[in-house]
């Protein structure tokens, strides 16, 4: 491939957030403290607009499902939308300290309301929207529900958050238009729409309001974060809140990931939040038989708590702006639970921080260390009670303190019974405990010393990958358990020739060459646990490219829909078929490994190659994070180190290379099939943190 090569991109292709004046361009912003939202744990999610008023029919027609999405669902004309439902805007019934209360009696933390949804409605009085709040019969009254529920939450003592909607079908600026809207695209500046949105946050976000702790970005995906300014937007926002708390949905990572309407098999890589809709809908519905039962509720909030994530549950206020009976019935039911078992939630953590596993036959677990580091407490949450009355804890190694169920002391007078089997610490109920027919979620609380206090899965303290000389590679062992380790490949067994028993006296081993490692936790005699297993290897450093200096170059192929489903770099991106045109290639002036807003970079369909070389600032292992949306690939000498490809949304590979000190041959494969578009390489190595590759690296004054 000679010597063409390299890359490393800012947050969001090449934005001015991203190439920042010097050498080093951030990765992002400070990451924020999310102490508070995980002792949360638990918030209330609030939609509300014209939708409410309109409540799921349009002039006779119910079309039912989401509500908020009455505009687009019924192909309405956004002017006529907006004619209609403005006037009748007036929900005088908006009790602010009411929907607050209801939160706080639910053991919410924290609430995120809809200050714009997709209809284009600015739920507070704007000086630069085309629909808002001032043309409402409610202004008039001089009330803004925004602040009325920044003032209650103040109160109360709960967080506060906003939703704002990228996506507006209303604004005469938005692009792309619906194929239904008739509307003339005459003068139409996307330009004009993106300043719109930051004049928008400027007064969500400047004061009026008070402190916000969360900005929740939803429909970015029409567009990049080019198009839309994000990282412009963003930047500005956490001026005006300081350790504001950002999600995943402005065409960039954000802070944290928001899966909707589903809870994940597993703990995600990052801090999540699972949205949910209580009912069917987002906005208000009459259709009350839809909604979850309470039960079911409860136990997804204990499902996600157990894999480290928190819960975001929908209400819809309508058009008087009041909870639904049948809402606030579930929020008191809710509560119920939560005034005897919110320590299992709030400020707990998931079973995977100590590498248990999150679900178990009989319900699930969830965490919580002691403040002097030394015990803490497992709270078992008990969905259906086994026959045999025994729930059955595996690789329990610490010491059991204490065994007790939240908000009460026994049945009948009966003990909590509490014995150690082998590896299993089994907890025995009394007859007649928990009626699974009945019971939403009864919570087991085991008191323990020693942290962490199930050997599951062992935890390396290095991940996997390469290493030069030699490596000393230790493993976390929970008191009262051991580790067996061998490093040929051959199975851990107690007593077996290669293999290395780790307990308090030794908890590691030295790695000379390249070693197949695997790992199981053992406690009492017993192997417990998944088997921990990955190779490590040994590597030598490339050498460098002698007498070649650090330069970048990039290429742009556009094409038509369809084009581009491989990053270019070893593949041609050549016509998918005989009917599909050669792409437009030309050459961009580019510093680093971003994707160029000086470009004028199309929407989708395009792909871009970086090539040059790079200078490697120190021998030694260098590790490489490749972000993209859609696919990515990078080589280094040649040689394929991260491989990122294929369609798909923000997804973050990471890759190693053994490099000498010097110059480097890089490059990197970038498409864009469609929705957002994102690029970021990063790296760290000897002596280095994680950080964006900078420009100087290829050379840029």
């Amino acid at each position: 491939m000679g010597l063409l090569h390299s890359l490393v991109a800012g947050i969001a292709m090449g934005s001015p957030i991203a190439q920042v004046q010097g050498d080093v361009a951030p990765r992002d912003v400070t990451p924020p403290d999310f102490t508070w939202w995980r002792e949360a744990r638990f918030g209330m999610f609030i939609h509300w607009g014209l939708y409410a008023e309109a409540a799921g029919s349009w002039r006779g027609r119910f079309l039912g499902g989401w509500t908020e999405w009455l505009l687009s669902k019924g192909k309405i004309d956004p002017v006529e939308y907006q004619r209609e439902l403005l006037p009748r805007f007036d929900p005088a019934g908006f009790d602010a300290d009411a929907v607050v209360s209801a939160a706080k009696r639910a053991g919410m933390g924290y609430i995120v309301i809809t200050t714009k949804h997709h209809e284009g409605f600015c739920l507070w009085d704007s000086a630069d929207s085309p629909s808002d709040l001032a043309m409402t019969p409610f202004a008039v009254r001089g009330r803004s529900p925004l602040r009325e529920l920044a003032d209650a939450c103040q109160r109360e003592g709960i967080r506060l958050g906003f939703y704002y909607s990228l996506l507006d079908w209303h604004d005469s600026d938005y692009l792309p238009r619906r194929a239904w809207d008739a509307r003339s695209s005459a003068g139409v500046d996307y330009a004009r729409y993106s300043q719109r949105m930051r004049t928008h946050l400027e007064e969500l976000l400047g004061g009026q309001f008070g402190n916000i702790d969360i900005l929740w970005g939803d429909g970015d995906w029409e567009h990049g974060p080019q198009a839309h300014g994000s990282p412009e937007l963003l930047a500005r926002a956490r001026e005006l809140q300081p350790g504001l708390l950002v999600n995943n949905r402005w065409s960039l990572p954000g802070d944290y990931d928001t899966p909707e309407n589903t809870i994940p098999d597993a703990p995600l890589p990052r801090p999540w939040e699972t949205c949910m809709t209580m009912n069917e809908s987002w906005g208000y519905t009459p259709r009350v038989e839809t909604y979850k039962p309470a039960v079911e509720l409860v136990r997804m909030l204990a499902d996600i708590a157990s894999k480290d994530g928190n819960f975001l549950l929908n209400v819809g206020p309508d058009g008087d702006g009041r909870l639904d009976p049948v809402a606030l019935e579930r929020l008191d039911q809710i509560g119920g639970w939560m005034d005897l078992n919110a320590e299992s939630i709030r400020g707990t953590r998931g079973a995977g921080t100590i590498h248990a596993p999150a679900v178990y036959s009989w319900g699930r677990l969830t965490v919580r260390q002691s403040p002097d580091g030394d015990g803490g407490s497992l709270y078992l949450h008990v969905f259906e009670k086994p026959e045999s009355g025994e729930i059955v804890v595996p690789g329990l190694a610490a010491e059991v303190r204490g065994v007790s169920v939240l908000g009460l002391a026994g049945i009948g007078g009966e003990p909590i019974g509490f014995t150690q089997r082998g590896s299993d610490g089994v907890v025995a109920l009394p007859a007649g405990m928990h009626n699974n027919a009945t019971s939403m979620d009864m919570v087991i609380k085991v008191e323990v010393a020693g942290w962490p206090p199930i050997a599951g899965e062992p935890r390396p303290s290095v991940d996997a990958g390469l290493f030069e000389g030699s490596l000393v590679l230790g493993f976390d062992v929970a008191p009262g358990s051991e580790v067996l380790v061998t490093a040929d490949g051959s199975e851990p067994r107690v007593g077996g020739l290669t293999t290395h028993t780790l307990g308090e006296s030794q908890q590691s081993i030295p790695l000379t060459v390249t070693s197949r490692v695997r790992a199981r936790s053992v406690v009492r005699g017993v192997v417990t646990g998944e088997e921990f297993a990955d190779t490590y290897t040994l590597a030598t450093p490339w050498p460098a490219v002698a007498g070649a200096s650090p330069r970048i170059q990039a290429t742009l192929m556009e094409g038509a829909p369809g084009q581009f489903s491989h990053a270019p770099g070893t593949l041609a991106c050549a016509p998918t078929s005989a009917s599909m045109p050669a792409p437009l290639v030309r050459a961009i002036d580019v510093h680093d490994v971003s994707l160029p807003i000086e470009s004028w970079l199309p929407e989708d369909n395009f792909a871009v190659q970086f090539d040059g070389i790079v200078d490697v600032p120190a021998t030694g292992i260098w590790t490489f994070w490749l972000t993209s949306d859609d696919g990515s690939m990078l080589w280094i000498d040649g040689k394929l180190v991260v491989d990122n490809d294929g369609p798909h949304g923000a997804k973050e590979v990471r890759g190693q290379a053994p490099l000498a000190a010097g110059a480097h041959a890089i490059r990197v494969g970038f498409f864009e099939g469609g929705g957002a578009a994102m690029l970021s390489l990063e790296w760290a190595g000897p002596g280095s943190d994680r950080a964006t590759v900078p420009a100087a690296a290829f050379g840029a004054p």
